[in-house]
């Protein structure tokens, strides 16, 4: 079957995703080597809420600590471009470094700004979104196009090892006495792997191959991140898989799948045996081996 108009799609939102978002946010919020987590929250922190309904466009986090640093407050913002949101939802919280605040204060509710769409160069997590839209629709009944989901998770592959390997930190901004003044958290990879992996399993289950790049995918990221959480997240989604193939209309299909979900079996499963290593090597880590 021919591949459909989107499969050449993936290529394009792979690159943007890489050298539009993440990278931007490396350099940002990356180059601090020591990990960034959000101040303790007081209780008597006020909470700012969203003001409309619909997905983060962007979070404000230098205007935020501009207008902490005026009133010795911090300001700590609970989302990130993309998370969904309701009217009314907590999105951040301010409280002073010492004391109260004035309880005539108004709230920075435009730390926080929320568009009904998600469209924003400051989603780092759309273009793998975009990604599974590709995938899930080209599994629909309609479609029936299974060479494009592959094409389009043989991308998200790229794009989840990246995060994997060098996850963000929080992006924070602190005055010239070294106090953080506001705080933003980033996507994890945990929330790359949930934009990609759960929405294009739950279609797949008649599609051993789809079923199979997403064990590759797992793997991938398994090899380069031992976080206890990202484990925990792909033994999940792995023991989903293979019970998603158990509907797969032949036997030797899911009992295909199975053996591919067993522990180095996507690597066992080069065309030709050699030394053990890693799945994917990106250029950093090939000059860094040669040079060794």
């Amino acid at each position: 079957m021919r591949p459909s108009r989107e499969a050449a799609s993936p290529r394009l939102r792979h690159d943007r995703v890489c050298a539009v978002a993440v990278r931007p946010w490396w350099r940002r919020c990356g180059h601090d080597p020591r990990p960034q987590e959000a101040p303790a929250i007081p209780h008597s922190a006020e909470p700012v809420r969203a003001t409309d309904s619909g997905h983060v466009r962007f979070v404000a986090t230098e205007r935020a600590a501009t207008w902490a640093k005026e009133r010795d407050a911090i300001v700590i913002i609970a989302v990130a471009p993309g998370d969904a949101v309701i009217t009314g939802q907590v999105v951040a919280w301010v409280f002073a470094r010492g004391g109260r605040l004035p309880e005539d204060l108004e709230l920075p509710t435009w730390c926080v700004s929320v568009d009904h769409e998600r469209v924003s160069d400051a989603d780092i997590r759309l273009g793998m979104h975009q990604l599974s839209d590709i995938a899930v629709r080209a599994l629909s009944p309609g479609t029936n196009d299974p060479t494009t989901a592959v094409h389009a998770v043989n991308q998200a592959i790229s794009i989840a090892r990246t995060v994997a390997k060098y996850p963000l930190n929080g992006e924070w901004v602190a005055d010239d006495d070294g106090i953080i003044r506001a705080y933003a958290p980033v996507p994890t990879p945990v929330d790359f792997l949930q934009e990609i992996v759960g929405p294009v399993r739950r279609y797949a289950s008649a599609e051993p191959f789809v079923l199979i790049q997403l064990l590759r995918l797992l793997a991938v990221v398994e090899e380069v991140n031992e976080d206890a959480e990202i484990q925990d997240v792909i033994e999940g989604e792995r023991r989903r898989i293979v019970e998603s193939a158990e509907e797969l209309a032949h036997k030797d299909d899911a009992a295909w799948v199975r053996e591919m979900a067993q522990p180095g079996a996507i690597q066992r499963a080069s065309r030709v045996a050699g030394p053990q290593t890693d799945i994917v090597e990106d250029d950093d880590e090939q000059a860094e081996r040669e040079n060794t």
